[in-house]
């Protein structure tokens, strides 16, 4: 019983997460995200990712944006419950969706290498994106 209290109560951390991200709540999206990180990786780590990729609010770093989608890239594939997995799913966080953010944040890594136009700008462009 209490294993399901808890269980519900980081589904509803998560839900709050999203749903601050989606009206644009960055600060309080950030805070439930990073309390959400150990026990749901990658949804989390994927709505810490979209928040540092976006450049209309304080917490924009693409550095910070790579780090967090190859977190969610890394631990979404070891989802053993598949209701998990649907959960993520009703926050739109998938395989996929995972997928396109990480190739989202790589062009603006490399756009932000082109407008540095330096070697050592595309040389980190190349050893930390796709």
């Amino acid at each position: 019983m209490l294993f399901s209290i808890a269980t519900h109560a980081q589904a509803g951390r998560l839900k709050k997460g999203f749903e601050a991200l989606e009206i644009h709540d960055y600060f309080k999206a950030k805070h439930v995200f990073y309390k959400s990180l150990k026990k749901d990786s990658a949804a989390a780590a994927y709505g810490l990712s979209a928040i540092y990729a976006r450049n209309n609010n304080p917490f924009y770093s693409l550095d910070s944006a790579l780090l967090y989608i190859k977190i969610a890239a890394s631990t979404y594939p070891k989802l053993k419950s598949q209701k998990k997995k649907i959960r993520y799913a009703s926050f739109k966080v998938d395989s996929l969706s995972i997928m396109k953010q990480r190739a989202n944040i790589d062009e603006k890594c490399f756009a932000a290498a082109q407008s540095e136009n330096t070697i050592n700008g595309y040389n980190r462009f190349i050893n930390k994106n796709k």
